[in-house]
């Protein structure tokens, strides 16, 4: 069974892309943290195959996250999706850079959360 990193600080957000996560990966185990630094034990303790990580959280943001997960070659099976409301150009690049498998653009609607959650498990595991 393959564990599945969420980490937001929105719960509202968190929580649809739990629930769409849990729709199309019901065998997988779901963890759902809303801080960087929980996000760090759960890596340590579960070593998730797939992490979707919020870039805009308190300090340490989803960067930090990501450079620290990079930084450990334990973690090297896991893919990182930096998940964000923003469309800067800046922030992909910076998350490529850091080493990210993917950006996404948080969506907008129900549907566009259900085909977020479709492409991840596709895609990723």
């Amino acid at each position: 069974m393959a564990t599945v990193l969420v980490v937001d600080d929105d719960q509202f957000d968190r929580s649809l892309i739990v629930r769409n996560l849990m729709r199309v990966l019901p065998d997988a185990d779901i963890v759902e943290v809303s801080d960087s630094g929980k996000a760090v034990q759960v890596f340590q303790d579960k070593k998730p195959k797939l992490a979707v990580l919020d870039i805009r959280m308190p300090a340490p943001d989803g960067f930090d996250v990501l450079s620290e997960i990079r930084a450990n070659p334990e973690y090297d099976g896991c893919s990182v999706i930096m998940l964000s409301g923003s469309t800067s150009a800046n922030d992909v690049q910076r998350s490529r850079n850091l080493g990210a498998n993917d950006y996404e653009v948080k969506p907008d609607s129900l549907g566009g959360y259900r085909e977020l959650a479709e492409k991840l498990a596709s895609n990723w595991l």
